[in-house]
């Protein structure tokens, strides 16, 4: 799992190569909470990560009219890396509304596969239908979800090897039910990184544009 998340960190602070959106799924409006505060959790255990990838999602989400905090900064007794029991993930949870805060947008890396490259833009990476999938089991709370992390399989077949790396980002409303909190979830590939100069502002516009759209 440290391996995994140090990975996170390598994507985030290291690619300059393409960031695409390659799933969304929405039950509503994103733009109607416009105006309400909005927590960011980058779940890795690298606080450089962390505070980079957290700080240009504030940024854009504040520029779309949201009131928006980082963890690291606004409630610095959130620690995103560790995997925590159920009374730990409640007084996050807690805690968050304690701040004011009504939505809590999580990032994870979700996967990190090489494949087989060719010249086509097929990702080979699909979800079930929807939106059955988003709104049963796994995904259903903000409990269930800050508490685990698991990967998808991933293959293609082409003539030359590269990586991509599967970030997702899963929005839920805290004041709902926890079965029904789940309201965004946008799924985006990092093809192929290759040197260390900027990915994140890059993610946080794409994935928030994506959120903005109706």
């Amino acid at each position: 799992m440290k391996r995994f998340l140090v990975l996170f960190g390598l994507v985030i602070l290291g690619s300059c190569s393409a960031v695409s959106v390659v799933d969304s799924w929405k039950n509503v409006d994103f733009n109607s909470y416009k105006g309400d505060k909005i927590a960011v959790l980058a779940k890795t255990s690298d606080n450089v990560v962390r505070t980079r990838i957290e700080k240009d999602m504030v940024s854009g989400l504040e520029a779309a009219g949201f009131e928006a905090v980082g963890s690291h900064s606004k409630l610095p007794s959130i620690t995103p890396g560790l995997k925590l029991d159920k009374k730990q993930i409640g007084m996050i949870k807690q805690n968050l509304l304690n701040n004011g805060v009504k939505l809590a947008m999580m990032v994870v890396l979700k996967d990190k596969e090489n494949y087989l490259k060719t010249t086509s833009n097929n990702s080979g990476y699909n979800y079930p239908g929807f939106p059955g999938y988003y709104g049963g089991g796994f995904y259903r709370g903000f409990g269930s979800y800050y508490g685990s992390l698991y990967n998808y399989g991933y293959s293609t077949t082409t003539t030359e090897v590269a990586k991509k790396y599967i970030l997702e980002t899963v929005v839920y409303d805290l004041t709902k039910p926890e079965g029904e909190s789940l309201i965004c979830v946008v799924t985006t590939d990092v093809d192929d990184p290759t040197s260390f100069s900027k990915t994140a502002s890059d993610f946080a516009s794409k994935v928030i544009s994506e959120l903005l759209r109706k």
